[in-house]
């Protein structure tokens, strides 16, 4: 029915709409394809930036191929397909390469949306763009696993403690960049609870806008550096670099050439990717999704990703040892306490900023070396007969403290050696 009314005349129509047999339709005929996308991307200013520049590109390239006056019902589905035939091969990117498929594929998505919204305004029978498959296709050979010794290699290149801010944040804290990154205030970070608050505008389409993310000793660590610096305001990345985040890539890009490091691809999203992956041999994968703010499905299929040490570790083949905890280290420069010795509307933010100006803060490459927790192993097994008594034992206690900082392989090399020291000192009564 709906289709045999959208064929008929407009004289008909009308008729049949005042007996309100059939919705009063438009003038079909006046609404442009550039009108028409115009009037989409206003009613979704809800969306994030990031989403309506998508949107503003889908329209740009659909104006470049129809014509801004072409109305909306001359597009058929023939000239659909020959849309998408002219972005895989006639269109190119501003570096004068073909587009990748899956940029495509993000196009046309966004343009079988737009038609659609045309479709429920009763503007046009049918979706051109309805059969035309615009699923993302997994690119295995876009996915990299960025290493704690590359992560350093980039850290001892950043030109600032706020560059290193943003390199760690996405690498140990699993913000997205930039929407994540930019948004994370200072009133978010709560230093006393370890934790902070991370505003998601991906997460506010599904009702999850804010999660809560550990403050894990490499973000702690750099962040503690970044609050001494003189106050940048009410963003954690100061206004100056959020100003910049058109030219993050280009930056980012620099820092890498000058570490000596070949940029990898999706340079921002697999350092989140790589995160993921590094949490999930340690946690309930429930729990990192919840930290990383997506879904145990979505990790498993465009995160989560097996490494040459997970082929290592099955075939029994000995795999080198990862490395150490990047080292940041701590700013040489002069603080000056004037103007940082209260900051108004953040009583908790202030407290901890004026305790930190009381303290030095270690690099994190003076955290436990291999040697240092043999010889705690060692005062441990020494102090086992006070421990069975009773007596409560300060070296005990200090290992307890640092072992929610060592990775897995670290603390399964202190136990070894806890163990064999047993049975060294054990040996003689055996015999």
């Amino acid at each position: 029915m709906s289709r045999w009314a959208a064929g008929i005349g407009d004289e008909l129509h009308d008729k049949l709409a005042k007996v309100r047999l059939v919705d009063r339709r438009g003038n079909v005929n006046a609404t442009s394809l550039a009108e028409f996308a115009d009037q989409f991307i206003v009613g979704r200013a809800d969306k994030a930036e990031g989403t309506l520049i998508h949107y503003r590109q889908a329209k740009r390239l659909l104006v470049e191929f129809f014509g801004a006056d072409r109305p909306l019902s001359a597009v058929t589905a023939h000239d659909a397909d020959q849309f998408r035939s002219w972005l895989k091969g006639t269109k190119k990117t501003v570096t004068g390469k073909s587009m990748a498929e899956n940029t495509v594929r993000g196009h046309l998505k966004n343009a079988k949306l737009i038609f659609g919204v045309g479709v429920k305004a009763r503007l046009i029978a049918e979706n051109p763009f309805k059969g035309i498959s615009s699923q993302l296709v997994k690119r295995p050979d876009r996915m990299a696993f960025v290493d704690r010794a590359t992560v350093q290699q980039v850290l001892d290149a950043c030109p600032t403690t706020r560059w290193k801010a943003i390199v760690v944040l996405c690498r140990f804290g699993g913000l997205r960049c930039p929407s994540e990154l930019f948004a994370l205030r200072w009133a978010d970070v709560d230093f006393d609870r370890g934790r902070m608050k991370v505003r998601s505008p991906k997460g506010e389409n599904f009702g999850k806008g804010i999660r809560e993310v550990p403050l894990f000793h490499e973000v702690r660590h750099v962040l503690d550096e970044l609050f001494l610096e003189p106050d940048g305001g009410e963003f954690v990345i100061a206004t100056n670099d959020r100003s910049s985040q058109k030219n993050l890539r280009t930056v980012f890009e620099k820092i890498l050439r000058k570490a000596g490091v070949d940029p990898w691809p999706r340079l921002m999203q697999n350092l989140r990717s790589s995160r993921e992956t590094e949490l999930a041999r340690e946690y309930p994968l429930q729990t990192v999704t919840a930290w990383l703010g997506n879904t145990p499905k979505v990790a498993l299929e465009n995160y989560l990703q097996v490494r040459d040490e997970d082929f290592a570790k099955a075939a029994q083949i000995p795999a080198q040892q990862p490395s150490a905890t990047p080292e940041i280290p701590a700013s040489s420069r002069n603080v000056s306490l004037a103007t940082n010795e209260t900051t108004p509307g953040f009583p908790r933010v202030a407290a901890h900023r004026k305790s930190l100006l009381h303290k030095t803060l270690p690099p994190l490459g003076d955290e436990p070396s291999r040697d240092a927790m043999a010889e705690t192993a060692s005062a441990v097994c020494s102090a086992a007969p006070a421990l069975h008594s009773g007596e409560f034992d300060a070296d005990l206690d200090r290992l307890i403290e640092l072992w929610p900082m060592l990775v897995s392989d670290d603390r399964a090399a202190l136990l070894a050696h806890a163990e064999h020291l047993v049975a060294l000192r054990d040996a003689p009564n055996a015999e």
